[in-house]
């Protein structure tokens, strides 16, 4: 009896150390909050990025996209914001890869996972690997190195020490730089300052290997018989740039299609006075399939942007000013041979908004 009496109590005993102990563990847990784990992704390579980017981000780039969301969305504290006009330069992969500018920095980021990387440049995309920064300054991204053109070319004819600006046109590794005499205001008779500005000197350039070669228009187009002309070069093709003769006497003007490898005029055809690129435009930005151009008007204060398709030889306006919202665009950039991205600011609305546009659509 007494035997069985004991050993209930040792059961009873045994259940009471267990209880308490159970007790105590959930005290602690209480009293000793253990935090979320937070597992940082792994970077990607670069083609790795690339096939993650194929997916959709929530992101309507059609309808457009404010500027304000997309650094919300990338976390961009507030006190290191530049201004939104300022803030984006390039976006590429349907909306994937975003370059942008803060006051710590140059960043590129992924939309995918919100990632962000600093960069050694900012400035106007020409493609994916170049860009370009300042005056005769340009940047390899593949190489991650900058590209000096003043320290490659002698340029001491030409202004050089005060332009933080240039009228930029690329085309497959290749710019076309108009280039300011120094002297068309100083040495040079009237006839010749004339000559210089109706008829400018352009610079072509390869960032790829470093050539190079001066395009002179009075060379080319120049008519001594007929003082109511003038003339404007782009670069259409790696080979091959567009030039608009102007009579201003009959308002009239040529487009002159000139290859460079055999310099010759291979084909000339009457151009819209009234489209922008008859007259001086500036920054024009090739498709990658060489069928379309990207540009704006030449000028201190430009604000519309425009599309032109060199096979139909039509001119779009992409960013109309005239309108409601006043919008000027700030931004643009070739993201494949029938997708392009650019930005806009309302002076209106007092607003960024960046958009992805397909041909189609602007035709």
């Amino acid at each position: 009896m007494n035997y069985r009496i004991n050993k209930i109590r040792n059961i009873m005993f045994i259940l009471l150390i267990v209880f308490a102990l159970s007790n105590m563990t959930a005290c602690q847990k209480a009293n000793n909050k253990v935090p979320d784990i937070v597992v940082s992704k792994p970077s990607t390579t670069r083609d790795a990025f690339h096939e993650k980017t194929q997916s959709e981000n929530n992101f309507d780039w059609n309808n457009g996209v404010k500027t304000k969301d997309i650094l919300d969305y990338l976390n961009v504290p507030i006190e290191e914001r530049k201004k939104e006009m300022e803030s984006i330069s390039s976006i590429f992969d349907k909306g994937h890869t975003i370059y942008f500018k803060t006051k710590n920095g140059n960043h590129k980021a992924s939309i995918s996972d919100k990632r962000a990387e600093t960069v050694n440049h900012y400035g106007r995309a020409l493609d994916r690997r170049y860009t370009y920064i300042h005056g005769f300054l340009f940047y390899d991204t593949i190489e991650n190195r900058e590209i000096n053109v003043t320290n490659i070319v002698d340029l001491k004819d030409y202004e050089t020490d005060h332009v933080n600006v240039l009228e930029v046109d690329y085309c497959q590794n290749k710019v076309l730089i108009s280039c300011h005499s120094k002297n068309a205001n100083k040495d040079m008779t009237t006839w010749g300052a004339y000559l210089e500005t109706a008829f400018p000197t352009y610079l072509l350039f390869d960032l790829q290997d470093y050539s190079y070669e001066f395009i002179k228009l009075s060379k080319i187009v120049y008519d001594k018989n007929n003082a109511d002309t003038s003339a404007d070069a782009i670069l259409i093709d790696s080979d091959k740039i567009l030039i608009s003769y102007k009579d201003r006497k009959v308002s009239k003007c040529k487009a002159i299609i000139y290859d460079l490898s055999i310099k010759k005029v291979i084909e000339e055809y009457e151009l819209d006075w009234n489209f922008k690129i008859a007259h001086r435009i500036a920054d024009c930005v090739v498709s990658p399939d060489g069928k379309y151009l990207l540009y704006h008007e030449s000028g201190q204060t430009p604000v519309e942007l425009f599309l032109y398709d060199i096979e139909k030889r039509k001119e779009y306006n992409v960013v109309d000013y005239e309108t409601e919202r006043e919008e000027i665009y700030t931004f643009y950039n070739w993201d494949s041979e029938n997708i392009f991205f650019y930005g806009t600011y309302s002076a209106a609305a007092r607003e960024c908004i960046v958009y992805m546009r397909k041909l189609a659509e602007v035709q």
